[in-house]
């Protein structure tokens, strides 16, 4: 009965079925006798927070099989079920390559003698030093004549420790090994998929560059494609490669269980043994491309998703970065700070002219060295396998925490409430140059700091740039972006008669800073609002009795600067950091951001790749908003342009389904759509056509027409709903 099974030739719908009849002993305790399976660290340890990548190790019996994630005709793919303690994450399984394996009148993919499929663990970035076991249940198949079941209950335990893992050397090569096998979507080639002239099969055309077309020919020998899905291709018809021009056709014959032609390609395109589709020598080609109309001559670069961030260029990104830091200085959530900085050379305009130009180069080092700090944090952040961009410290409840205590302290010191000898925002004339200039630094910080929150125009491609770049490149990046968000105010130094414009000073000053301590509790309060959302209503409970005590602490050094008073004042301050410390440390209700109040008015859902795929194969155009409860300029987009009737309507009428990707926590599928569009930060508003291999990736700053132009250029058979 099983090798009568094993041979079976049944539609792909009841193939589960069939296997289940003929392999009853899937429920048995009892592993295979012909196949081991094993679980391997690529570590030796494990950092709290850092990922790494654990190996599923299955040793088979010569001539013995098991199965990849889409087996063919028949078999069933590995299934690995984690379970890890309370925060670990564990990604998709990473399929190698699969062979061909040829059971007449059938063809199977799979892997025979072993196979390493690795899978990523994140563990969470607070966590004793203790030993840890990972856990997994893991059931596979394997098949020569006849097949078996097997499953196992497999553990394993590593230490922990501070330091940065050391690579377990008895596996390195195996490892290694292992990921050249792993599909890239990266190559020197360009792809696109087509309908067949007849029925619902699918040309696959690739090409090489223009600097390989003399050595390609090798690419007409033994190149195969494998279908990530079932019943698409007819897995045992012959693959016809031909010649097409510079490049080459692969007919894929339809699956008999296939009713249509698909709309989007997936698979692994292998090629012959010892050659490679880019200069890095990868074998296997991760193909993810739509399948257009017979005859169609479109073609997209051999990528996942196209990026609109590869154009750009070093100068493009620092002209884009220059630009942007100066718009940088409009962002509400900045302009505040700067107006008290625009008010210190009102009070300094009649001093010495040195003195004023030392205050201006002081501001913008203030500016300069807290972008650099930014900048290595973040590439530090990311070459750890950490996905973040502009503004993801944002996502930390103990940051948002730390800028509202800073910004309220700020807010009262504008009030009156408390002097210091090195304010943040201090805008008297110095007495000494040390004092004065210090201020002067440290307003720069301040307003760097408030300015994270904001992505002004031009900046989203810049920082993609960067991102990507070695660090120097990426550092250069950043510079420019700190030197254009500096230059308006160091230009004012460098040029006193322009100071001597602006209105003269007088009692006028100490009102307008005290007035402006209100736009500082108004930033103050709404990140109070992202901090709830992070962590609940009792984490704001916890934060807004730190800022009681923190008030408490300044009445207490006011009223006297003898010992105890200082002391009193010290102690309420630590109080006030505990409490704010330990409302970080709260998780939020599961609703908050799961349901999401139905994602604005039930109109929008939550992003996921699948469902934007699944939107996109149904013929249906996608809009993703990338957004953050700390971004602001989201906010403002939301409310001015994405929310407003008549926009509503218009995606209505283009049949558009909504996506909102809510970044306001670290998310690493939003993090890793980001980068696929060539952005890696919010807002990010992307629309994506059905049968478009390229998505319009809008403006930062939107506005109705933005949008309605958008929609406007897509394909006129995108414009109505079905």
């Amino acid at each position: 009965m099983i090798s009568l099974c094993s041979r079976l030739r049944l539609p792909s719908i009841f193939l589960l079925s069939a296997l289940l009849f003929c392999f009853p002993a899937w429920a048995q305790k009892d592993t295979s006798p012909h196949s081991e399976a094993t679980l391997v660290s690529e570590t030796k340890s494990i950092q709290p927070g850092v990922p790494f990548t654990i190996a599923l190790r299955i040793r088979m019996e010569p001539k013995w099989h098991s199965y990849w994630k889409n087996p063919g005709d028949s078999g069933l793919p590995t299934k690995i079920n984690w379970q890890l303690p309370s925060g670990w994450k564990a990604g998709p399984i990473q399929w190698p390559f699969p062979h061909k394996i040829a059971t007449p009148p059938l063809m199977t993919y799979g892997y025979e003698n072993e196979v390493w499929l690795l899978t990523k663990i994140t563990s969470p970035s607070t966590l004793s030093l203790k030993p840890i076991t990972l856990r997994a249940q893991v059931k596979w198949l394997v098949c020569q004549d006849s097949c078996l079941p097997a499953k196992a209950d497999l553990k394993l335990t590593l230490p922990m420790q501070n330091s940065a893992p050391a690579t377990d050397a008895r596996w390195s090569t195996s490892f290694a090994k292992v990921r050249r096998e792993i599909p890239v979507a990266k190559s020197d080639w360009t792809i696109y998929a087509e309908k067949a002239a007849k029925g619902n099969g699918v040309v696959l055309h690739f090409s090489p560059s223009k600097g390989r077309q003399t050595n390609s020919d090798w690419a007409a020998k033994e190149t195969y494609f494998f279908a990530s899905e079932p019943s698409i291709v007819e897995h045992a018809a012959p693959q016809k490669m031909t010649r097409a021009g510079d490049g080459f056709r692969l007919e894929l014959a339809p699956s008999e269980d296939s009713q249509s032609a698909p709309k989007q390609l997936r698979g692994v395109l292998l090629a012959p043994e010892g050659k490679a589709w880019n200069a890095d020598g990868n074998r296997a080609l991760e193909i993810d491309v739509p399948v257009g109309k017979a005859g169609s001559s479109a073609s997209t670069p051999l990528a996942a998703k196209p990026t609109s961030g590869t154009s750009t260029t070093l100068p493009i990104a620092l002209l884009l970065a220059l630009g942007g830091g100066l718009l940088l200085n409009l962002m509400p959530c900045v302009f505040p700070v700067l107006s008290l900085k625009i008010l210190g050379f009102v009070q300094q305009s009649g001093e010495d002219k040195s003195q004023i130009k030392k205050h201006g180069f002081a501001f913008g080092a203030g500016v300069l060295l807290s972008f650099w700090t930014l900048a290595g944090v973040l590439l530090v952040v990311r070459a750890a396998g950490v996905g973040a961009g502009w503004g993801y410290q944002l996502q930390y409840p103990p940051f948002v925490a730390a800028l509202v205590i800073l910004l309220f302290a700020v807010g009262l010191n504008l009030l009156g409430a408390f002097e210091i000898g090195v304010s943040l925002t201090r805008v008297s004339a110095p007495k000494t140059s040390h004092g004065g200039l210090g201020g002067s630094f440290w307003s720069g910080v301040l307003a760097t700091v408030v300015a994270t929150p904001c992505t002004a125009p031009f900046m989203g491609a810049s920082l993609a740039y960067a991102l990507t770049q070695p660090a120097a490149v990426s550092l250069l990046v950043f510079t420019f972006l700190g030197i254009g968000m500096a230059t308006p105010y160091v230009v004012l130094s460098l040029n006193p008669e322009l100071i001597k414009k602006l209105p003269r000073p007088g009692a006028w000053m100490e009102t307008f800073k005290q007035l402006m301590a209100f736009p500082i509790f108004a930033t103050a309060l709404w990140l109070l609002w992202v901090f709830g959302l992070q962590t609940g209503v009792e984490g704001m409970t916890f934060l807004l009795g730190a800022l009681l005590f923190l008030g408490a602490a300044i009445w207490i050094y006011r009223r006297g600067q003898s010992t105890p008073a200082r002391v009193g004042a010290f102690i309420f301050t630590i109080l006030a950091l505990a409490l704010a410390w330990n409302g970080a440390k709260l998780l939020p209700m599961e609703t908050i951001f799961s349901a999401k109040n139905a994602v604005a008015k039930n109109a929008w859902q939550p992003y996921s790749a699948q469902k934007t795929e699944a939107a996109l194969a149904s013929g249906r155009p996608v809009f993703i908003n990338f957004t953050a409860a700390w971004c602001i300029t989201c906010q403002v987009n939301k409310r001015t342009t994405l929310h407003r009737p008549e926009i509503a309507n218009a995606f209505a009428q283009h049949n558009v389904v909504l996506m909102e990707a809510d970044w306001t926590r670290q998310d690493n599928e939003i993090t890793k759509a980001l980068e696929s569009y060539g952005r890696s930060g919010v807002p990010t508003y992307v629309l994506l056509a059905p049968g478009e291999a390229k998505p319009q990736v809008l403006p930062e700053v939107l506005s109705p027409s933005i949008v309605l132009g958008a929609l406007e250029k897509m394909p006129p058979r995108l414009t109505q709903k079905p």
